[in-house]
């Protein structure tokens, strides 16, 4: 972005819009609340996504990520699509997260661990 205006109780417009929380159930779109970041996928628990090349590009809405042993093109608005990122990091973790990765969308809420 070249230039943004943020109000002190909003994000950045796009951060924190979707995630990878470490199980499917633990997020209700329809209540949406925050959520303590270990919830989610994060360099500082999981040190091995600093080894992955990941760039959402919100024109597409695709999120490539890109690793010496693979990479995957995710289409983030169809089901394929998510489902395509969610088996690699799944694969990329084997099993090392405890829960299968699942990418979590929610129109109108950011993903942080603190309350706006």
């Amino acid at each position: 972005m070249a230039k943004v205006t943020v109000q002190s109780s909003d994000v950045v417009p796009g951060d924190r819009k979707h995630v990878f929380t470490r199980s499917y159930r633990m997020f209700d779109p329809v209540r949406p609340r925050c959520l303590a970041k270990t919830n989610y996928l994060m360099p500082q628990v999981d040190q091995r996504l600093a080894a992955l090349a990941k760039r959402f590009n919100s024109k597409t809405q695709t999120l490539p990520i890109n690793h010496d042993g693979g990479a995957v093109e995710s289409d983030r608005p169809t089901q394929t699509g998510r489902r395509r990122a969610e088996d690699f990091m799944a694969n990329y973790f084997a099993s090392g997260l405890g829960a299968r990765p699942h990418i979590t969308v929610s129109h109108g809420h950011s993903f942080s661990d603190l309350d706006g």
